[in-house]
């Protein structure tokens, strides 16, 4: 815990020059565990460029109310990953293919305004990369066109 907030805090204050922003996540079985758990180092940190990229697959795992949480976090929330899961198994499905509560947490965020990055973090599907990608575009622009932007990113 000590090292993580070490790092965390040398991270802080290299991005004070500059226009980088921080961002932790939570995930289930891992030191910050969950939404809640992450609360003890905003308040500690206390610092304007610190904030999240929140799991929506990582909350339901850790079994946190969706959407509720994630309007809680939307202050602190620096990217969102959006992507389904059945159950509580932690497997990256494309949206619509598991039991997630999509359009509560998409009229949650169309409410809130907010305009912040999404990614789709599918990385168990490279065996079908494509196909998964226009599954994923197509399930976006029948239920969230808006999310959708015009900038690709590929590693």
């Amino acid at each position: 815990e000590d090292l993580l907030r070490f790092h965390l805090e040398s991270l802080l204050k290299a991005a004070d020059g500059g226009p980088t922003m921080v961002a932790v996540e939570f995930e289930p079985g891992h030191h910050w565990d969950s939404w809640k758990s992450l609360q003890g180092v905003f308040q500690e940190f206390n610092h304007p460029l610190l904030g999240c990229n929140f799991d929506i697959s990582h909350a339901a795992c850790a079994d946190e109310a969706l959407p509720e949480t994630l309007v809680e976090a939307l202050p602190r929330v620096r990217n969102l990953h959006f992507e389904d899961i059945r159950g509580r198994h932690h497997e990256h499905l494309v949206p619509g293919r598991g039991d997630l509560p999509l359009p509560k947490i998409l009229t949650a965020l169309a409410d809130k305004g907010y305009k912040g990055a999404v990614t789709v973090e599918l990385y168990n599907h490279s065996h079908r990369g494509e196909a998964a990608l226009q599954e994923t575009r197509d399930w976006f622009l029948q239920h969230a066109p808006g999310l959708l932007r015009q900038e690709v990113a590929s590693r």
